[in-house]
Order: C-alpha cells, then sequence, then structure tokens
C-alpha cells in the first residue's frame, strides 16, 4: 500500500498535466507542471503578459473630392493635387501621395508653413517631374516641363476649373481668353508676365514649337523685362517685347529683316498698334 502511495506522488510531481475545469464560474485551463499549479480562466486575464501594441507612423493621405470650386477639373491629377489646398500634411513630405495611380505627386510642407507649401508632379512615372506647383495663399501656380525634361518653360495659375496663363482671366468655356485674332505664341509669352527666370536669360522657352521666344532679366530687375520672337525660326527675330510693370510693348519687324518699324501695345486680349 505504502509503496502504491509513493508511486501515485512521485507521478504527479514529476508528470505535467493538464486538466480542463468546467463550472459555474466558466472554464478554464490547470496546467501541473513539477508539483506548482498554474491556472488560467477561459473568461478572465492570463498570468502571462500581453505584447505590447505596435505602434505604427501615421499616414497621411489626400481628401477625396470630385469638384474643386464648384467645378470639376478635367485631369483627375488636378483633383488629387488640389485636395491638399490649404491643408496641414502632419509632415515634412508627404511621398507618392497617389499610389496606385498612373500618375505620381509629391507634397511638401516648408517650416515656415502652417499647410502644404509645394508640390512636384510626373505625370508618367517616368522618375522627372512634369510640373512643379506651388501654394502660396489663396493662389496656386504651376511651372510645366513641356518637353519631359525638368525645364520648367511654361507657367499657369488655378483660376476656378482651369490652368490659364499669368494675367488672364479663366473663360467659361475652358478656351483661352486670348481673342480670336491673338496667336498661340502670344500665350507662350505671356505666361511670362511678372514671372522671376532665376537666370538673366532663358533661351528657347518654346522648344518644339515653330516659333522660338528668349527671355531676358536684366540686372536691375526682380521678373523677365524683356522677349524676342522669331516667328519661323529662321534665326531672325521678328518681334521685340518689352515688360513695364502692368504694360506690355511690342516692336514688329514686318520684312523679317530685323528693321522694327511697327510698335503694338497689349490690350489684354490683342496687340493693338500706337
Amino acid at each position: 500500500m505504502l509503496a502504491g502511495k509513493v508511486k501515485l506522488r512521485t507521478f504527479l510531481v514529476g508528470v505535467s498535466a493538464v486538466v480542463l475545469i468546467v463550472g459555474c464560474g466558466g472554464a478554464g485551463l490547470v496546467f501541473a507542471s513539477g508539483g506548482l499549479l498554474f491556472a488560467a480562466r477561459a473568461d478572465g486575464p492570463s498570468e502571462v503578459p500581453s505584447a505590447p501594441p505596435v505602434v505604427q507612423d501615421p499616414v497621411v493621405a489626400p481628401l477625396v473630392v470630385s469638384e474643386v470650386g464648384g467645378c470639376t477639373p478635367a485631369r483627375p491629377v488636378d483633383v488629387d493635387l488640389l485636395a491638399f489646398a490649404g491643408k496641414a500634411l502632419g509632415a515634412d513630405k508627404i511621398k507618392d501621395a497617389t499610389a496606385g495611380k498612373p500618375y505620381k505627386i509629391n507634397v511638401y510642407q516648408d517650416s515656415t508653413d502652417a499647410t502644404a507649401s509645394r508640390a512636384k508632379i510626373d505625370l508618367d512615372r517616368d522618375e522627372k517631374w512634369d510640373e512643379k506647383i506651388t501654394f502660396k495663399g489663396g493662389e496656386i501656380s504651376r511651372e510645366v516641363a513641356p518637353a519631359d525634361d525638368e525645364l520648367y518653360t511654361e507657367m499657369t495659375i488655378w483660376q476656378g476649373c482651369e490652368w490659364v496663363s499669368p494675367g488672364m482671366p479663366a473663360s467659361s468655356g475652358g478656351e483661352s481668353a486670348l481673342s480670336a485674332g491673338s496667336r498661340p505664341v502670344d500665350a507662350d509669352l505671356l505666361a511670362w508676365h511678372h514671372k522671376a527666370l532665376g537666370a538673366d536669360k532663358l533661351k528657347d522657352v518654346t522648344k518644339g514649337k515653330p516659333y522660338k521666344i528668349n527671355l531676358y532679366q536684366d540686372a536691375n530687375s526682380s521678373e523677365a523685362n524683356r522677349a524676342k520672337i522669331d516667328l519661323d525660326r529662321d534665326d531672325k527675330w521678328d518681334e521685340k517685347i518689352t515688360f513695364k510693370g502692368e504694360e506690355i510693348e511690342k516692336e514688329v519687324a514686318p520684312a523679317d529683316d530685323e528693321n522694327y518699324t511697327e510698335v503694338y501695345r497689349w490690350s489684354g486680349t490683342e496687340w493693338v498698334k500706337k
């Protein structure tokens, strides 16, 4: 009899066991190991501490909007871009805010600003920025590299539902506010009015087009103050432009001989002979 008790005691001490206990208070497990008992209730806290929660960096996503200023922009990329206008990013930069879409947008918030300050757009994800955007107060301006070469030769501002050249009002039909008699070269020229070049000269800012425009910023000027236009790329300047504050004046060589005998002034929609 004594030998049997010893064997039973040895069995209980030396062998671990798991017993499921069911009662009116719920169910639980009893673990027996080396003579020590550990209980874990199914409806109560465990003796084993839980792992600390995983803290992830906050993800800032653009607002989803379909209209801006009461209209729907023609390009989906503009909808995604303008969702950040006047919005705090919660970081100094958000990379690829449009992941999964055909175009890529990076958004930046400078330390001096409380909301988004700048953005860059890669329209075809070829690792070259096609457009640079600046949010400044209530104005949104855009610099464009038409040749996808990061040479930004065109400038526009957002007005209502479209990008338009500076100084020209937006039209209801999305077309240029230039008069019917105006030329594409005029739109390209006027896009530089009141814009700083960042250099004393920009050559051929309309590369790839039938006409050529050179722009100049003299040392005593803070923005573009002169331009020359070669309408047929024959290496003879057909027109010379002077920006004087709000006034824009043009000298023309009618015979394409660089002999400038006519003078015009820009009225806001067309050239008017003086």
